[in-house]
């Protein structure tokens, strides 16, 4: 979620960042909004990276985390995390490239 947030943006490798973070410190979270967002599980986290619009009003938390985030960044975690695409839908972010 750091990575992926406006404060991650200079983090080149998210993974391997997350991956030394937790080699150094394996009991220590991103902070208190970052700990809260990851306590929603994969499941709540999928529904909100999938709206992000919906998820300021929502969810307390998610301005403070992920307000200006980068859309291709939230997208590869909405995808990491197992994010599937309804055909119904237009996701959020392919309103961005146009």
């Amino acid at each position: 979620m750091y990575a992926a947030s406006a404060r991650g943006k200079s983090i080149n490798d998210p993974v391997g960042h997350a991956v030394s973070r937790l080699r150094s410190e394996p009991h220590t979270g991103a902070g208190a909004v970052f700990d809260r967002l990851a306590d929603l599980g994969p499941g709540g986290l999928i529904r909100l990276l999938g709206d992000p619009a919906t998820a300021r009003y929502s969810c307390r938390d998610w301005p403070q985390a992920m307000e200006g985030a980068d859309p291709g960044r939230v997208r590869a975690l909405w995808e990491m995390l197992g994010g599937v695409e309804d055909e119904e839908e237009d996701p959020f972010w392919e309103d961005e490239e146009e």
